[in-house]
């Protein structure tokens, strides 16, 4: 894509057009940050681990950065419907006011079958 964009700036830059160089320089710079962005998130994960007396939930990017702790037994899993019928709807799971949300970057069905799929396996305190 580089290649095939500057050999066509420096094709109008030879005939004069010299202003295309500098912005097939800015449109390579930008395809180059959104191809970053798009990798960078591609490395998103979210762990979750029942344990026999709590849930824990780690989120990040190639290591855990943010790390949430709930009692197993008053954990509860929530599918909390949109607003907007276009919307996606959250899956949460919830204690005490805190919160956390688990998917957002799954589809619908992949969304609800995981809280159909936690459910099950929180719900069976040893």
């Amino acid at each position: 894509m580089a290649v095939s964009s500057m050999v066509i700036a420096t094709s109008f830059g030879a005939v004069g057009f010299w202003p295309v160089i500098p912005f097939a320089g800015l449109e390579l710079l930008a395809l180059g940050s959104a191809l970053y962005l798009c990798a960078r998130r591609c490395h998103q994960s979210e762990v979750v681990s029942i344990r026999p007396h709590c849930v824990e939930v780690e989120k990040g990017r190639n290591r855990p950065e943010e790390r949430w702790r709930f009692p197993r037994a008053w954990a509860k899993v929530e599918l909390l419907t949109p607003f907007y019928q276009q919307h996606p709807s959250k899956l949460v799971i919830r204690f005490q006011g805190q919160q956390v949300e688990l998917g957002a970057f799954l589809n619908e069905w992949e969304r609800r079958a995981l809280a159909s799929d936690l459910r099950q396996a929180i719900g069976v305190v040893a």
